[in-house]
């Protein structure tokens, strides 16, 4: 507009200058903040077709998130009672949607507000052996190198200023280990080279009930990073972080502060959100981590937010959160997981070799589990654990173990055989309420399914919990629960042979000629490109 000389005359006016000329003009009344309790953080004026109001997000707890809200008539600055101008509001105003309406002239105000907080933010969980089914630990985890090391330097280019972008994503088929590489990229970040530079918090999304749990997740990732000391001489005017509300994480000066000390200190902050599509698939749940997303990406600041995603899930292109989803995934840089290699499978397959009552298995039982595992895994670590159970607890013999034992329908239809009915139903309950995204309560155990079954299933290591709520140990063996078998797996390729061997045989090839396997042998003795013994298995 400096430019042009026809827009000189032109004024732009924010929102508290337009506020202030309707005041002066008798258009809207003043509201005396002193009467609500508390600390508001953030106003809105609302003009309807039913009056005009103003309206303010308080949060009246020791947490950051603003929990409650009040309405004034801009009339007369009456205090608004009416439930049912407050439904209308809410209906329109996604920020106080979520917030409980009071007013300073009802009952239901009181020092400290009732306003529940029923989800808990939780880590993701960590395997405590290598036979568990939870997520690897950094003790346990194997392979990956490639990927985590890329997503260790998408952080550095953050921190030296060579890249725009704040937000990542893990997409890959359930089981290819997005939640382990997650815990392996937290603990690169603890690790000495990093400890002073990164900061890392991945929490499980499946936990997420409200629009709050973004707010609550960020919260916890500052809390843990002073409690921690990794904002070191870190001073803040005052001990409480606070947001402006559930859709507006960054603009509270409390969080500013921490923003400026990241940069002026050179250290990033990274929060992580595992199995994240459980919050596309709930109602409304998505929009204020839209709107985070947008909020980081725009700050620019040194706080790095990434998610996964399980390509398996599919949103319907007319739905709402669909948008959501494709802007969420422009924002982010991708990092696509595949099967694992030969060389990442048998790392898998010596943490089963080093079990004192296996030892080194055959070339060929190794080449039984390498093709039996389709490069998943899950599989090949299901694979394993269920040749320790057969040989260590069952007192089979490995030799005994055929390409058949080794199916995995034939696995997970031993995992339940021995189930009583009570336990299958109670089993077949967490399956299906795990396939809609809600998932079987804590609070539900002795309504529902009695502790003493949940503590089976547990036991059986048929079921994990995470936070308040117990799902099948895997999506695929969930998916067997429901429809008693699976859906055929899509082979991963192998590289069974190396690059270099592979190229050697493509060189020995001209272009328009054929050759019987004699003259490719004899080629190959005359060249000394290979053995001639490899020739088979690299053209097969």
């Amino acid at each position: 507009f400096a430019k042009r000389p026809e827009f000189n005359d032109v004024t732009f006016y924010g929102p508290n200058k337009i506020i202030d000329l309707l005041q002066v003009n008798d258009r809207i009344c003043r509201i005396n903040e002193n009467e609500i309790p508390r600390q508001i953080t953030k106003r809105f004026l609302i003009f309807t077709h039913f009056g005009d109001f103003f309206a303010y997000i308080v949060n009246s707890t020791s947490l950051a998130i603003p929990n409650d809200f009040y309405i004034f008539s801009a009339k007369d600055g009456a205090s608004i009672t009416d439930s049912k101008v407050a439904k209308t509001v809410q209906s329109k105003i996604p920020e106080v949607a979520a917030l409980k309406f009071k007013s300073i002239l009802s009952k239901i105000n009181s020092p400290t507000s009732s306003y529940p907080i029923t989800e808990t933010v939780v880590e993701i969980p960590q395997s405590d052996s290598w036979l568990d089914y939870k997520p690897a630990s950094e003790k346990f985890f194997v392979g990956r190198k490639k990927n985590r090391a890329d997503i260790i330097h998408f952080f550095k280019n953050v921190l030296n200023g060579t890249t725009n972008k704040r937000v990542f994503y893990l997409s890959g088929k359930s089981g290819m280990g997005k939640s382990s590489l997650i815990n392996a990229v937290k603990a690169s970040c603890s690790n000495k080279q990093y400890k002073s530079k990164f900061y890392a918090l991945a929490v499980d999304s499946i936990n997420a009930e409200t629009e709050q749990f973004v707010g609550l997740a960020f919260q916890e990732l500052l809390k843990k990073a002073i409690a921690e000391n990794f904002l070191k001489d870190y001073e803040s005017s005052t001990n409480k972080i606070s947001f402006i509300s559930a859709f507006d994480l960054l603009s509270d000066s409390s969080v500013k502060s921490i923003i400026d000390y990241l940069k002026a200190n050179n250290k990033i902050l990274v929060l992580i959100f595992d199995q994240f599509e459980d919050v596309f698939r709930r109602d409304k749940l998505y929009k204020p981590f839209h709107e985070f997303l947008l909020q980081i990406n725009n700050e620019q600041a040194n706080i790095i937010v990434g998610f996964s995603w399980k390509n398996e899930i599919t949103l319907s292109p007319e739905s709402e959160s669909y948008k959501f989803w494709q802007q969420a995934k422009g924002l982010g840089i991708p990092f696509e997981l595949i099967g694992f290699n030969n060389e990442e499978i048998n790392l898998i397959i010596e943490q089963l070799e080093n079990e004192p009552k296996i030892g080194k298995l055959s070339n060929s039982f190794k080449s039984l589990l390498i093709e039996s595992s389709l490069g998943y895994p899950w599989l090949i670590k299901k694979l394993c654990i269920h040749i320790f159970n057969e040989v260590v607890l069952r007192k089979q013999k490995i030799s005994a173990l055929t390409k058949a034992n080794l199916h995995i329908n034939n696995l997970f239809k031993k995992d339940i055989e021995e189930l009583t009915g009570i336990e299958s139903n109670a089993l077949m309950t967490i399956a299906k309420n795990a396939d809609v995204g809600s998932f079987f309560h804590e609070n539900e155990i002795g309504e529902v399914i009695s502790e003493k079954i949940i503590q089976s299933l547990l036991g059986r290591r048929l079921i994990v919990k995470s936070g308040l709520v117990y799902k099948p140990y895997w999506d695929v063996f969930r998916e067997y629960i429901l429809r008693g078998n699976i859906i055929p797996l899509t082979a991963n390729h192998i590289l069974r042979q190396s690059y270099n061997a592979c190229l050697k045989i493509f060189l020995l090839f001209e272009p328009g000629k054929k050759y019987l396997l004699d003259t490719l042998y004899k080629k190959m003795e005359k060249e000394g490109k290979s053995r001639s013994s490899h020739l088979v298995n690299i053209l097969i």
